[in-house]
Parts: structure tokens; sequence; C-alpha cells
């Protein structure tokens, strides 16, 4: 079994922290993981769930393909590979955070204007959102 945060650390990142939160990729179901964030990048630590493998279909259509969401086709079948989701920062064009009565969202929002979803509780959600600024 890989140790993520071992396989971060040796791609001289500084690792800001590491958060237990669910995730819903494309509003696509939703993940459990580790978020982890770095000065560089972030990374979903959950194994990639074969229902996702529509999205690929879908995002690799000939229409899409033309609309540039090559971008978010790429991301994926990464994750289907790696078992794991990785975002650099330069690929995030915006991070929006909404506050319901219990807990928070951080919507990212792709280089290809795709969203990932990020759910967290209202105690760590400052600190989320601290990392995802400190660098970006």
């Amino acid at each position: 079994m890989r140790n993520l945060e071992t396989i971060i650390l040796k791609t001289n990142e500084t690792l800001f922290g590491r958060w237990l939160l669910s995730c819903s990729p494309m509003n696509q179901g939703i993940y459990e993981g580790n978020l982890y964030v770095t000065d560089k990048a972030i990374y979903f630590d959950a194994p990639f769930n074969k229902m996702l493998n529509h999205l690929i279909d879908v995002f690799s259509s000939p229409s899409s393909i033309e609309n540039e969401l090559s971008f978010t086709v790429n991301l994926l079948k990464y994750w289907r590979e790696h078992n794991y989701l990785e975002i650099y920062k330069n690929d995030i064009k915006e991070i929006l955070v909404r506050t319901s009565f219990l807990k928070k969202k951080m919507i990212v929002i792709l280089k290809d204007e795709n969203e990932i979803v990020f759910y967290t509780g209202l105690f760590f959600s400052r600190k989320i959102e601290n990392s995802l600024n400190n660098k970006f």
C-alpha cells in the first residue's frame, strides 16, 4: 500500500496539511478521502470509482474535445491510473467557498470550467482555505 504523503514529500513540495473530507467531481457521486494541500498542488487520496468511467467517455466525445475539455479527461484518467486525484494550482481557475448551516463546500473550478466540490466541516474549512490560498 502506497503512502501518498511520502510520494508528495519526494516531489520536494511543501505540505500544508491533510484533511479527511468528501469530494464530488463534476456532481458525479460523493467520495470520501484525504485532501492534501501543498505549495504546488492539491491531491485527493481516494480510489477511483468505476462509475466515473462514463465521465471519461462523455468528455472524450468529439464535441467535448472541441470545447477544450480534454484537460478533465486527462485528470480523470490520471486518477483512474494512480488511484488519487492530482490538480496543480496553475490548473485551477478559481476557488469558491459556500457556507450552509453545518458545513462548507469549496468549489474548485478547473481551467476548463468543470467543477470539483469538496465538502468540509466548519472546523477545518478555514485551515484548508488558508492552505489553498497560501501559494495560489
